[in-house]
């Protein structure tokens, strides 16, 4: 028979790396205190979905050189999360849909761990980080900010999958039984029906809730697309993502922004009732030092060329809605604050010390995308509304 597919899960404290290989024995011998280093990759699934996680903490374990791409050009290019689509903003420069591409990309450069014999080590990377809208018309782009970043990152994370849980030699035996008398079945491969989910109840019922940190320090470029008005942003960043792993979280029934898609997922996919406490918001905090000498648009309001302190909030929200054809379609949205502190007359009077944007996306089949943006990010004049379908590279 052939050997089932395993993956291998590297926790370093409540960061999880999860590699997919091929064959091979799915669990270590058994020993007084077994680590999570070789379970089903089917059961390990249940961790990644719906949840933003990935998106914090992956990429500053994950070198540029790292693909999981045997091609190395395909790997990059789909290391840059590619959108291409059409805005449209009515009240903006033209009434006319105006082509563009979304990207953002983030790994990191050097990292490491300080500790892995600690309960809840700590990790260092320093990252490189872009993200930005183009257009093809620059002059009609609603969301004219493009940001460039080195970063170096503090990070931890405090629960998650416990590193060292009891797992007796009986266990182990039951979940590889388990595991091959359902390998074929269709359903469970596409991680539904009741025996993926009676697996999915062992795994998760070894996870704790989830508390990520990661405090960094940065130097970005911040430029509209035709670098007309730029200017450098010093400062540094607060993120915290909180996330109770567990398929029945008593927790996120305080996750009241997920009530709506908890009842389309009990209406359409006929789940259980269950608000996910995989999906709370997670929160930026963040102090800049910002250097306009470079901003020609703002220096033609303010000749005042000195460095002025910048504060701003950012929330991100992501859940899954249903499944269409077994595979998850997720609403998403986001908002971003920027205040300026001490901003002189003409920029108040101009509207430029402060901005805010806010967008949702949802999820179509076959990669497509729709989305809704509200409002201005720094460099920006005007607050636009932008209407756009997009749809999601991936090689």
């Amino acid at each position: 028979m052939r050997a089932n597919p395993c993956s291998s899960v590297f926790i370093r404290g409540s960061l999880i790396l999860i590699i997919a290989f091929p064959g091979g024995n799915c669990f270590a011998q058994p020993t007084n205190s077994v680590p999570l280093d070789r379970v089903p990759s089917a059961i390990l699934r249940v961790i990644e979905e719906d949840d933003v996680m990935k998106s914090l903490a992956v990429p500053l374990m994950t070198t540029v050189l790292q693909t999981g791409h045997t091609n190395g050009l395909l790997g990059f290019i789909n290391d840059w999360h590619l959108r291409p689509k059409f805005f449209h903003a009515p009240d903006g420069a033209s009434d006319d849909a105006v082509l563009g591409l979304e990207y953002h990309y983030q790994k990191s450069i050097a990292n490491r761990v300080f500790d892995e014999t600690w309960k809840n080590p700590m990790g260092l990377s320093l990252a490189f980080e872009a993200w930005g809208d183009v257009a093809v018309d620059a002059d009609k782009n609603p969301n004219n900010l493009l940001e460039t970043s080195a970063e170096l990152h503090l990070f931890q994370g405090w629960g998650g999958i416990d590193p060292q849980y009891k797992n007796s030699e009986e266990a182990a035996a039951e979940f590889q039984r388990e595991l091959m008398r359902n390998i074929q079945d269709e359903d469970f491969r596409n991680q539904r029906g009741k025996a993926y989910e009676e697996m999915a109840k062992k795994m998760t019922a070894h996870i704790r809730p989830q508390l990520f940190w990661d405090l960094q320090g940065h130097g970005t470029l911040e430029a509209d697309q035709q670098f007309h008005d730029k200017q450098w942003a010093y400062g540094g960043k607060l993120s915290l993502a909180f996330r109770d792993w567990r398929s029945k979280s008593t927790v996120g029934w305080f996750n009241v922004l997920d009530y709506p898609f908890a009842a389309v997922r009990w209406l359409v996919d006929k789940e259980e009732f269950q608000p996910s406490g995989r999906t709370f918001p997670s929160v930026v905090l963040g102090l800049d030092l910002v250097d306009p000498s470079d901003n020609d648009s703002r220096l033609a309001i303010d000749p005042d060329s000195d460095a002025f302190p910048r504060g701003r909030i950012e929330l991100a929200f992501k859940t899954r809605v249903l499944r269409w054809q077994n595979k998850p379609l997720y609403f998403s949205a986001a908002f971003r604050y920027f205040q300026e502190f001490s901003a002189s007359g003409p920029i108040k009077a101009a509207d430029l010390d402060r901005s805010d944007y806010f967008v949702v996306r949802l999820d179509l089949p076959y990669r497509f995308n729709l989305s809704f943006a509200n409002g201005k990010l720094p460099l920006d004049r005007d607050n636009d509304q932008v209407y756009a379908i997009g749809w999601a590279l991936g090689f």
